[in-house]
Order: C-alpha cells, then sequence, then structure tokens
C-alpha cells in the first residue's frame, strides 16, 4: 500500500513565533479532525531557523484523493489566512520502494 506526503511552504503572517505556534495550535484541532477523517496519518511543523516565518508542514496521508479533498476545501483556505500571509505553496508526492531509513 502506497503512503503519499503533502508538503506545505509558506511565510507565517505574524512576526512573533509563539503567536504562530498559537494560532497554527488553534487551527490545527479541526483540520486535524477533517484531515483524519479523509486518511490523515501524521502532520509535522517545521521552522527555518534562520527565518522563524518561513514553514513547512508535512502530512502523511494512506490516499491522494483524502489529500486531495482535504486541500481544495474551502476551510482549509479559511483556517490558513489565519496563520499565512498568503496561501502557502502545497505539493504532493508519493511513496516510493527505493531505498530509505527512518531510525525513529
Amino acid at each position: 500500500m502506497s503512503r503519499y506526503i503533502t508538503i506545505v511552504k509558506g511565510n507565517l503572517k505574524n512576526d512573533n513565533l509563539k503567536e504562530n505556534e498559537k494560532i497554527h495550535n488553534m487551527i490545527f484541532e479541526p483540520l486535524k479532525a477533517l484531515g483524519t477523517s479523509l486518511g490523515a496519518i501524521a502532520h509535522k511543523a517545521y521552522i527555518n531557523p534562520v527565518n522563524e516565518k518561513e514553514f513547512v508542514g508535512i502530512d502523511t496521508w494512506a490516499t491522494l484523493e483524502g489529500a486531495q479533498q482535504l486541500f481544495t476545501n474551502p476551510q482549509l483556505a479559511n483556517e490558513f489566512s489565519k496563520l499565512f500571509a498568503a496561501m502557502p505553496e502545497i505539493y504532493f508526492f508519493k511513496e516510493t520502494e527505493w531505498a530509505s531509513f527512518d531510525n525513529q
């Protein structure tokens, strides 16, 4: 069974890192509920250590269709407008069988 990831890359709206974290965590709950109902497995948030306004989110999905449904849902755009200065870039990728490792 293939897995998929989405990568969300954008610039955060606020200059204050703690405020951005608060907003992320606030919008996370409704989006987590919607995402898991569509097959989301995991979400990880990352900040550029040099420019803390630059955000990358990586989500793992059971299906590509579920990810596409979430990222075309108007609720997502509404929630993202609270966090991002502009709509972030969104990328979709499929897992391969290529050699890899994960020491988690």
